[in-house]
């Protein structure tokens, strides 16, 4: 019997190579499942909103050609790759490409998009460039906050939940408005709190000019990392970091802005008088609104206002100090901008509270997990 025990044992080993296999399966797995979560929400972006292609304020074309209203048009890095994209290929590639994309019976794109955008020739491959280009920041997003929640001390299986969980919400927080720069937003912001979580922020001087190109809140929400730097860094270090990350941001927003100095619109729209009469109105929470293809609740309703208190208030023991103050500053920060320059109702502006809503939601699950294993209530352990 212990000869037939131990040959068993080495039978169901875990060789090197079954090792090695496992760990691929899981990856393979990952990748699966967060491409389903991320094309369930860019679709119920899309299906809401598209790429504006009906209002010429900004539009794709509009946004392409650089002809868009400010501030939209100051959004300008997927605009800027794939106008890069298309201008390193040559003529001949750019027809057969285009050329590739409509069915040669009826002239139909194979894609099935709907915009005439993107079945204008003029347009179509930078169109389709666009399209799964936005969708790949969102698919890589969801990588990159799973590194973040790990970082910040997350077991695997709540780390990995986390950032599908809040991908998923994202379309209802664009009731009142989404736009493709909204998810490559997303990217920037995680790897930011995942370089500060990891100490490695040298690289948030690089990172400042890509996200600022891409929008120019990342100058705000750089302010809100002190907190999470300050783990990594002494006092003065810290500061010099930030201060130098947020310089960088502000110069290339300033650069940013001097093609488009004579498009219409203006360098930010003010909305403090219908903000205050929206916000006003209890009746406004029980809007509701047309997302995954149901009539459900709007982004601003009871509903939300419920859900977040339940996160933040069952997620706050569960996430570091320095989370807890990223948070605060974000909030201190974000908010007026809300009110000031923000449309009624357009909760995807509060996104520099993105990435704490992601730990807190993060921090919401580990409490689940810690009830149910018996335990009692304490912080998530993390490099603090």
């Amino acid at each position: 019997m212990a000869i037939l025990s131990s040959m068993a044992g080495i039978a169901t080993a875990r060789t090197p190579e079954r090792w090695t296999r496992a760990r691929v399966a899981d990856l393979a797995l990952l990748v699966g499942v967060y491409f389903v979560v991320a094309a369930a929400c860019f679709n119920g972006f899309y299906d809401k909103w598209g790429f504006r292609d009906d209002d010429a304020k900004f539009s794709f074309a509009a946004m392409i050609d650089g002809t868009a209203e400010r501030p939209y048009v100051y959004r300008q890095l997927v605009p800027a790759l794939v106008n890069g994209a298309q201008a390193l290929l040559p003529d001949s590639a750019v027809s057969a490409l285009t050329e590739a994309l409509y069915r040669a019976d009826n002239g139909e794109l194979k894609s099935k998009l709907t915009s005439p955008q993107a079945r204008d020739p003029q347009y179509a491959l930078r169109y389709h460039m666009f399209y799964y280009g936005t969708f790949l920041f969102l698919l890589a997003s969801l990588f990159v906050m799973r590194a973040m929640c790990l970082a910040a001390g997350f077991d695997l299986l709540v780390a990995t939940l986390s950032p599908a969980i809040f991908v998923l919400f994202v379309p209802f927080l664009q009731s009142a408005g989404g736009y493709f720069y909204d998810f490559s937003e997303i990217l920037f912001m995680a790897t930011a709190v995942l370089l500060s979580l990891k100490g490695r922020t040298l690289w948030l001087l690089p990172l400042a000019v890509v996200a600022t190109w891409n929008k120019e809140a990342f100058l705000f929400f750089l302010v809100t990392l002190y907190p999470i730097v300050r783990t990594r860094k002494p006092e003065l270090e810290s500061g010099v970091i930030v201060g130098a990350a947020a310089v960088v941001a502000l110069v290339t927003y300033l650069v940013v802005r001097l093609p488009f100095a004579d498009n219409p619109g203006a360098t930010a729209q003010v909305h403090a008088l219908d903000n205050l009469l929206y916000y006003a109105n209890p009746l406004n929470l029980l809007e509701r609104d047309v997302t995954y293809g149901l009539k459900t609740m709007h982004g601003y309703s009871i509903v939300s206002l419920v859900l977040v208190g339940i996160i933040v208030t069952r997620g706050w023991n569960y996430v570091s100090a320095a989370i807890r103050r990223h948070v605060v500053l974000a909030a201190a920060i974000n908010l007026p901008l809300l009110l000031l320059f923000c449309a009624p109702g357009e909760l995807r502006n509060l996104s520099l509270l993105y990435m704490g809503a992601v730990l807190l939601l993060a921090g919401t699950l580990s409490e689940i997990v810690a009830r149910a294993g018996g335990r009692g209530p304490g912080a998530a352990r993390g490099p603090y």
